[in-house]
């Protein structure tokens, strides 16, 4: 009880303190402080923009469209707590479909496991499964069940990403659109759109292994000769095709991670730079408008803010979480160095050592505890026989533990690819949708 008093106590402390420090250091701070809005034009400002306007009840009046309103951008501390509700249209019919969408392809990409695309799915079931194969017992899953599961939860995560990945399509368009633009940033826009294409195209089979013979034939050629720099490099890189693979995946994925998350500023600011361009396009129309309806369409980019930020950084988060669960259970590591057992993980002669391996556990108990100790002979002490005990469990310890490093690795390797294929996905159906179908 006491230990418990002391962990609550510390955890009020603790939670009292972050509750003080959150106020002025706070990573929602961090990132909109010094972004600049478009204010909401005033109803003065829309009766000089207007001319000849008719004046209603309420403050309330109409102009027409096709006045050419422009608004003015401030910078404004962000304090301002907004709700807005909106009634669904057609936003889950378009998750259904995009869920059975990626059901499909998720499915057609797990059938080609192995031929087209390097997941270990395989390796990941036979050692779920190993304990079963020395019996006449079935599995305890099935291979269709397996692949099912996981094909579920990759519709899942394919129907989360439908909005973000379409929004961010449409601020790509509005980011590039920006006349007053360095081209050194224009580039990085580029490449942060892009950028995970990269990742996608490692877990290839064919894509890797042109990539490690090309390397391994340049290693060979009489083009090199005399030059000991370009040996050592390109021998540095194919040995890291061949060997580290995984960990190749695992850096160049976080790198995407960590490039999109550098740009959430400019992706920020273009979001309400769209503020005027979304006005002018409402001033082509025909018709009339009040001008509460005006202050409305500028005053929403604000307000939306938020969600804009949560659909922008959430995927990013998501899938920083997969990367860290793939790399600790996978046993990975973030520079790519020999790990142990690299080579075996993904054999073919895993599966058959299995049955052999338990049999000598079983072995391996038998001779060290089934002792006679009535004979004196053959009496053990009770130290030796506890040391004998810790290394057998420790054999089965590390037994299950190289087991569940495979499994992690087969399926948080096809999770992680999965995610950023499908967030890639619906980015470049955003940019198509927003380029060409919405003008």
């Amino acid at each position: 009880m006491g230990v418990l008093g002391l962990q609550l106590a510390t955890t009020l402390v603790a939670a009292s303190v972050l509750s003080k420090v959150l106020s002025f250091f706070s990573f929602t701070r961090f990132l909109i402080t010094g972004l600049t809005r478009y204010a909401v034009p005033t109803d003065q400002q829309l009766l000089e923009a207007s001319g000849n306007c008719k004046i209603k009840i309420k403050a309330i009046y109409f102009q027409s469209k096709n006045n050419a309103t422009k608004i003015e951008s401030q910078s404004s501390k962000f304090t301002t707590n907004t709700a807005l509700t909106n009634k669904p249209s057609g936003e889950c019919i378009l998750i259904l479909a995009a869920g059975f969408f990626f059901l499909v392809a998720a499915t057609l990409f797990l059938s080609l496991d192995g031929t087209l695309v390097d997941f270990g799915l395989q390796a990941a079931y036979g050692n779920l499964t190993f304990g079963e194969f020395s019996s006449s017992k079935s599995p305890i899953i099935s291979w269709g069940a397996f692949n099912f599961i996981l094909a579920v939860i990759a519709c899942i995560i394919g129907s989360l990403f439908v909005y973000p990945g379409i929004k961010f399509g449409k601020i790509y368009l509005d980011t590039v659109k920006q006349c007053p633009m360095s081209v050194i940033k224009r580039i990085i826009l580029h490449l942060n759109f892009i950028c995970p294409i990269i990742p996608i195209l490692l877990w290839f089979i064919p894509i890797t292994d042109h990539i490690s013979n090309s390397l391994i034939t340049l290693t060979h050629s009489n083009s090199l000769t005399g030059k000991p720099f370009l040996i050592i490099i390109i021998n540095f890189m194919s040995n890291l095709f061949m060997k580290h693979l995984d960990s190749i995946r695992l850096i160049v994925s976080l790198s995407v991670v960590l490039f999109r998350l550098s740009t959430v500023r400019w992706t920020l600011q273009a979001y309400l730079n769209s503020a005027q361009d979304k006005l002018d396009k409402f001033t082509h129309e025909a018709g009339q408008t009040s001008n509460k309806e005006v202050q409305r369409l500028v005053a929403s980019i604000f307000y939306c803010l938020n969600l804009v930020a949560l659909q922008y950084i959430s995927p990013c988060f998501l899938l920083l979480c997969l990367l860290c669960l793939y790399k600790n259970l996978s046993g990975l590591s973030w520079l790519p160095y020999d790990y142990h057992q690299q080579q075996y993980l993904y054999s073919s002669d895993t599966l058959n050592v299995l049955p052999s391996f338990v049999s000598n556990i079983q072995n391996n108990f038998t001779n060290y505890f089934l002792i006679d100790f009535m004979n004196q002979n053959n009496f053990t002490s009770w130290s030796t026989l506890f040391i004998q005990a810790r290394y057998i469990f420790s054999q089965i310890l590390d037994h299950f533990l190289f087991h569940g490093m495979i499994i992690s690795r087969g399926i948080f390797g096809f999770l992680v690819w999965w995610t950023i294929t499908s967030w890639q996905l619906m980015c470049f159906l955003g940019l198509a949708y927003h380029r060409f179908a919405n003008e």
